[in-house]
């Protein structure tokens, strides 16, 4: 539309070219017919009786040429109108390129608040997959930690079990195989050794209780020994005595045989409780020394396959993050090569917006001429101006031709 506009306007401006041409032709005309018939009116012939025959001629063809004159005239009259329509649709073409000039504008202003916002959007974007890609690799590095400190700790408890394994070896070897044993189970053995204690003091009870007894009863025995005594002596005679105390003598041995047995009963008994005791604790100290140990065992068998689960569970948690970080890279790849080739585009089309921006500009100026863009009052100054100019100097030329030829012939 553009291209043709500009070859419209050439078009208009070789025509106007051409009828100003024609214009001037005219105009010349008009003013030699005019200068002619004021010649032919004020000129007469000279004292020969003649005029010159240059001067018929010229007269002849302005007198025969003056309907050619008015018909130029009125197709100059046309032409002008033409012109002057030519230059309102000239005028009405550079507002319409004026509006196309400020939609450009706005197209290209909203084309790169677009490209900025995308811009922003895209470095926005890019900062969040940084972060996100910062957050995934400090975490690959806390995971990363937390597998060196889990083999670590591995290894300790490895270390401390072949350490334990060893010390029970070295122990059993050695005559303090169950102190070491049960060092492990000094927590539960506590309350069997207090329970031991607690025995031992109602033991211990009991015998002060059974000495405090026995030695109340002697001291009783002796008592009614003395006194029974004392009444025998006082009582009987000497005779009696000795009946007495052969009576007594056997009663005290029968007593004292009676009280042996008991007290060796009850040191029997006592000993059988104490011995029942202590085989009790001895096998509740083996079971208790079984049951730690087997629950032991079965919290190292947990502890082991806790920390294989949390092992494959951590290598499939790695690898994921490992995927995720490989997806957001090439995510990212795709993103900067999206940009590079838009920007690319961008710049190749601004660079032909503008090159073509230049091509135009150059054809409007190569193809529309400066009188074409003038307005009608500077066209019609300039149009008076060269009339004048061009009159001015067809008159000096009358002027010079009617003297000369005035001198020549007088």
């Amino acid at each position: 539309m553009i291209f043709s506009l500009t070859l419209l306007l050439g078009y208009l401006s070789s025509s106007l070219k051409t009828a100003k041409e024609e214009m001037d032709s005219t105009s010349k005309d008009a003013e030699k017919s005019e200068l002619a018939s004021s010649l032919d009116l004020s000129i007469t012939p000279s004292k020969h009786g003649r005029i010159p025959a240059f001067i018929r001629d010229k007269l002849a063809y302005f007198k025969t040429n003056g309907s050619t004159i008015a018909a130029h005239r009125l197709h100059l009259r046309v032409a002008e109108d033409q012109i002057m329509a030519l230059v309102n649709q000239c005028k009405a073409m550079k507002n319409e390129i004026k509006v196309c000039n400020a939609k450009k504008d706005e197209v290209t202003k909203a084309f790169e608040e677009k490209l900025t916002a995308m811009a922003t959007d895209h470095k926005a974007k890019m900062s969040e997959m940084q972060d996100k890609s910062n957050l995934a690799t400090n975490n690959m590095d806390q995971l990363l930690k937390d597998q060196i400190s889990l083999n670590q700790a591995k290894e300790k408890i490895a270390k401390q079990l072949k350490e334990a394994e060893m010390k029970i070896r070295r122990q059993e070897n050695t005559k303090g195989v169950l102190s070491h044993k049960l060092h492990l189970a000094e927590k539960s053995r506590s309350e069997i050794l207090k329970k031991l204690e607690e025995f031992e003091a109602k033991y211990a009870e009991n015998m002060a209780r059974f000495q405090t007894k026995y030695k109340n009863q002697e001291a009783a025995y002796g008592a009614k020994l003395s006194e029974q005594e004392a009444m025998f002596e006082s009582k009987y005679s000497e005779q009696k005595f000795k009946q007495q105390e052969s009576t007594f003598d056997s009663k005290f041995k029968a007593q004292q045989a009676m009280f042996d047995t008991n007290h060796n009963k009850q040191r029997e008994l006592f000993d059988a409780k104490f011995k029942e005791q202590q085989d009790t604790f001895g096998n509740k100290c083996k079971e208790q020394k079984a049951t730690f140990d087997a629950v032991y065992k079965a919290q190292q068998v947990k502890f082991d396959n806790k920390f294989r689960q949390q092992e494959v569970h951590f290598a499939a948690r790695l690898q994921g993050e490992r995927r995720k970080l490989d997806e957001m890279q090439k995510r990212n790849d795709a993103v900067t090569e999206r940009l590079k080739n838009t920007e690319t585009a961008l710049l190749k089309s601004r660079q032909v917006k503008v090159n073509q921006e230049y091509e135009f500009t150059d054809t409007m100026n190569n193809l529309v001429p400066r009188e074409a863009l003038m307005t009608v009052q500077d066209q019609c100054q300039l149009y008076k101006k060269t009339i004048s100019v061009l009159a001015a100097i067809v008159l000096v030329l009358l002027v010079v031709v009617f003297v000369g030829s005035r001198f020549l012939f007088y």
